[in-house]
């Protein structure tokens, strides 16, 4: 790519610290990209010694998809798994995972999501409401699952700022002291073996710990990466920053990229005072500083728009400047004789709709609007009533919207009938309900949900072309009604009898391969059906007890879901597609950071910048924090009010139009502070003419490349391609096909026992040792899947791994071990339009070559049956194309090993590598990715025997056929 001279010198300059101050639009992506490129083809620095960490996950995907093209085209063979590259909570949990035995962290913990940790706290609400001073940490008489949303946001800024509750405990201030004992309260419940986990937070603050107590590891990760980039500075927090100047401090060579306008976090710990500061953070080493200032996204008119909205707020205190200078430009030819930035309003909400729909049509007919996807709503929160009542309105005159984050799941018709379906089948359901919330005139809004989706069901299974559907439920709730003896499902189990019957069933037929709208449907059942096994999962629920039932109902109803309910669901979001075809999108301010549309309509004029009081939060920073407050108190509301809506109108290619209802008085809109902003705005029916000549730019495909594995995807699909559809495509979480506890257990010990020979060699397997690994490995797998060997079936497991071992010893023992090259090794590489990943079991030297090796916990099969093991030779032959391209070393063997094989016999089948099998395999899978890429998931004929009788769409497909 041409670079300008700003990005030409970012891309040069990779000695010592560096700033880039990247405004928007202004190709910090491609400047990125070409820095590594320029570090591994023009100064031979390996790709793995480059760090580079992106904001989200899906970031991180495309930087790796974009890197990897730019290399691969230039003939540079490398190896994605072992890149750099992801957030720094993944390269956190990396190092972690590499140097676990460092760490308080046991085998097989678990990481809790934002929903996992406040669910964790409510459940254990009775722990921390015994603290008499908790009012004074979260204050208000709240409802215990409101008390959990903010104890957890209470710990994670604890976490975040590097807190030691002993410090906070030894506080005179009675809050932060109660704030200590309930921090540690935390801590020691996931410390706790059978929760045995970490939230998002603390994964940094573990890696902190681990770098900071390890000097070696320290030392080793500093040589490992001599070159880290941070992309989206101004978004980091103070662990994140501590840990990357500890990362740097030996060389220096730390390049971070952000906007400090762009910086929308707060309220998740990040600061704006990293990027305002960085050049401070290495002492003693000159920090270059790069200005990104030319706008590739923009019309001038929008870029002076945003330009002049930043001057209009006082950015200094007299002695400092809380914002970088920038003198920002449009850079890409954007002709068009009217203006870019215009307004779009009406004096009631019905009249503000139809304008709205009004201009969106004149775009599309007079104007170069060739898809709905080109245009992008942007609001503060999705779930006003104006948004509410303009999507709808749009979706009444033909206008397709797509709004995954407007909470709305639990409105769907398809989410309402499955809850009450669950509803009808259990006739305890509304005694649990009553009980809980007596009619008393406080019932929850969560009741009324709950009546409608029962009546929803109700008047659906009473329809005469629904009478099976009646029949059947009846039936079950006879039986529930008086429950005698476990059943052999639950809850999950329900769901998906319920998806043979209609209208569940239409919903995974031809609208389930549609675009986004399309299956919308399939995907909210998708979702429902992940939720139901995450509550079975977290309540060790496996089938229907009597003794238990009315207590598992409660969980449910009057726990778990109105948890959810209460705190909104958000729909199904395709990483690789940003705006479906056929969709004006609804983003929220926040959630647009980092896209761009041709056309961007930003509404919520209504808000003003709102200061909130917290005594506690500005007592934390000001004796505990580790600097002082920066920004003055009194101005951050508005700072952050200025920089939320100067990202949305930095969104906008072509057409910037600012829109919401007029309204006067008491809550006018606009608000004081836009009503200057709008009123000086020609309204966009002045200059509908002009549209004629408006050209607006497509909207960006994503560079995202999805990952497909031999045993994940292709093999999955090969076996059946509607399970594949069902389970990989659409996501449904199936029952059935949980994590097999025996094969796990087998494998995680095994691996114990390479990474032990390889340190410590033969001496340090022994009897004791091994099975120390093993209960360890039982202990915390069993606890993290709530499923349990019987004592037979563990000592069969602990003998597989012994008897693996004594097989070794006799084979020569510490000459074998030396053998070993790795274990667990991920591998994956760059082919045309997807990237193909897998995980190596074990490398072992073959002389010169390598040798692959993967384990299998069963008997070895019959060979004059080669069907048995072709797929198993398959996956054998994809993972030695991997490994050989990422090593550069030939592989010349691939072996299975069956640890279940009994002493005496030969447990290992192995096979030359035949590069014509090879690549004949690499076609199959490129024509099977192929098939999955294009939604092709036809599947001529049910497979037989155990595929079919153990899948959960059995008695969707027993209808079907």
């Amino acid at each position: 790519m041409a670079l300008t001279k700003a990005q030409a010198e970012a891309v040069a300059t990779v000695d010592g610290p560096l700033l880039i101050i990247a405004g928007p639009g202004s190709g910090k992506t491609s400047t990125l990209v070409e820095r590594i490129a320029h570090l591994v083809m023009n100064l031979g620095v390996d790709p793995s010694a480059i760090m580079v960490s992106t904001f989200t996950e899906k970031a991180a995907m495309e930087l790796i998809a974009r890197v990897s093209r730019r290399l691969t085209d230039a003939g540079v063979q490398l190896n994605l798994a072992e890149m750099g590259i992801g957030t720094l909570h993944s390269l956190c949990l990396r190092w972690l995972d590499e140097h676990r035995d460092r760490t308080r962290l046991k085998r097989s913990y678990q990481v809790l999501d934002q929903f996992e940790q406040a669910y964790l706290l409510f459940r254990s609400y009775e722990q921390f409401r015994a603290t008499p001073e908790l009012a004074l940490v979260v204050p208000g008489k709240l409802p215990a699952w409101t008390l959990a949303e903010r104890l957890a946001a209470r710990f994670n800024q604890c976490s975040e700022e590097l807190l030691d509750p002993r410090a906070l405990m030894a506080d005179v201030d009675p809050a932060t002291a109660a704030l200590g004992v309930l921090y540690q309260r935390y801590l020691d419940l996931l410390a706790d073996p059978k929760h045995n986990a970490l939230d998002f937070s603390l994964i940094q603050v573990e890696a902190w710990r681990l770098i900071s107590s390890a000097p070696d590891i320290l030392e080793a990760l500093q040589r490992r990466y001599r070159y880290i980039m941070i992309d989206e500075y101004q978004d980091t927090n103070t662990v994140q920053e501590a840990i990357v100047a500890k990362l740097a401090a030996g060389h220096g060579n730390l390049c971070v990229v952000g906007d400090d306008d762009q910086a929308l976090y707060r309220f998740r710990g990040a600061t704006v005072r990293n990027i305002l500061e960085f050049e401070h953070l290495l002492p003693g080493r000159a920090c270059a500083v790069v200005r990104l200032e030319d706008n590739f996204r923009s019309h001038q008119h929008i870029v002076d728009f945003y330009s002049e909205w930043m001057t209009k707020l006082e950015w200094s205190d007299g002695q400092r400047s809380f914002r970088h200078s920038k003198q920002l430009r449009a850079a890409a030819n954007r002709p068009w004789i009217g203006p870019a930035v215009q307004r779009v309003s009406a004096s009631s909400v019905e009249g503000w709709c139809a304008e709205v729909t009004e201009a969106l049509f004149a775009l599309r007919d007079e104007g170069s609007l060739g898809d709905w996807n080109q245009v992008a709503f942007l609001f503060r929160s999705l779930k006003h009533d104006d948004v509410l009542t303009l999507a709808a309105y749009l979706e009444r005159q033909g206008v397709g919207v797509y709004a995954p984050r407007s909470r709305m799941f639990f409105d769907r018709p398809e989410v309402l009938l499955t809850v009450g379906a669950l509803l009808y089948l259990f006739p305890q359901s509304w005694s649990v309900l009553t009980t809980r919330w007596p009619d008393d005139g406080q019932r929850p809004d969560v009741w009324a949900w709950f009546d409608a989706s029962l009546q929803a069901f109700v008047d659906i299974a009473r329809e005469p072309a629904h009478r099976d559907l009646l029949v059947w439920a009846k039936h079950l709730r006879q039986t529930h009604g008086a429950l005698a003896e476990p059943t052999d499902y639950a809850f999950a189990g329900l769901f998906y009898q319920l998806l043979q019957f209609e209208p569940w069933a239409q919903h995974l037929g031809d609208s389930a391969r549609g675009g986004v709208k399309d299956s919308r449907p399939a995907r909210n059942l998708a979702i429902l059906s992940q939720l139901l096994t995450r509550f079975e999962h977290l309540h060790g629920i496996d089938v229907l007890k009597p003794d238990y039932l009315e207590l598992n109902l409660k969980h449910l109803l009057c726990n778990y879901l109105r948890f959810l309910f209460d705190g909104g669901i958000e729909e199904f979001e395709d990483e690789a597609e940003i705006a479906p075809s056929g969709c004006v999108s609804f983003f929220t301010i926040h959630q647009s950071k980092g896209l761009e549309f041709p056309v961007v309509v930003v509404g919520s004029l209504y808000a003003s910048p709102r200061s909130t009081s917290d005594p506690l939060g500005e007592h934390l920073a000001e004796v505990h924090f580790s600097k002082p407050p920066y920004e003055p108190i009194d101005a951050i509301a508005n700072f952050d009010f200025w920089r939320l809506y100067y990202v949305a109108f930095s969104r906008a290619q072509n057409l910037l139009l600012l829109t919401d209802p007029a309204r006067s008085g008491h809550g006018a809109n606009p608000s004081k502070t836009f009503r200057p902003v709008v009123a000086h705005l020609p309204s966009w029916r002045s200059h509908r003419p002009a549209l004629q000549q408006l050209e607006l730019m497509p909207v960006v495909k994503s560079h995202l490349q999805r990952a497909y594995s031999f045993t994940g995807h292709v093999s999955v699909f090969e076996t059946c391609a509607r399970q594949y559809q069902v389970f990989k495509d659409l996501d449904f979480a199936p029952v059935r096909s949980q994590a097999i506890l025996f094969g796990t257990l087998v494998h995680q010990t095994i691996e114990d026992v390479h990474r032990s020979a390889m340190a410590e060699g033969d001496a340090a397997l022994t009897h004791g040792a091994v099975e120390a690994w093993f209960d360890e490995n039982y202990r915390f797998l069993s606890a993290r899947e709530r499923k349990y060997l019987a004592p037979s079936t563990r000592a069969a497991a602990l003998r597989q791994v012994l008897r693996y071992v004594s097989a070794q010893r006799a084979r020569g023992g510490d000459q074998v071990w030396a053998r070993l090259v790795d274990a667990e090794v991920d591998v994956s590489l760059l082919r045309p339009g997807y990237l193909l990943k897998g995980s190596v079991d074990l490398l072992r030297d073959e002389g010169g070559g390598l040798e692959v090796l993967d384990f299998k916990t069963e008997t070895k099969p019959d060979l004059r049956d080669p069907t048995q093991v072709d797929r198993y030779r398959r996956q054998l032959e994809v993972y030695a194309h991997l490994v050989e391209g990422q090593t550069g070393k030939p592989v010349t063997k691939m072996t299975l090993y069956y640890t279940g094989e009994p002493d005496g016999s030969n447990p290992m089948i192995s096979w030359p590598v035949d590069r014509r099998r090879v690549d004949q395999t690499l076609d199959t899978i490129d024509g099977v990715v192929e098939r999955i890429e294009k939604k092709d998931f036809h599947q001529p004929d049910r497979p037989r025997g155990r595929v079919c009788d153990g899948c959960d769409l059995k008695a969707h497909c027993d209808r079907r056929c």
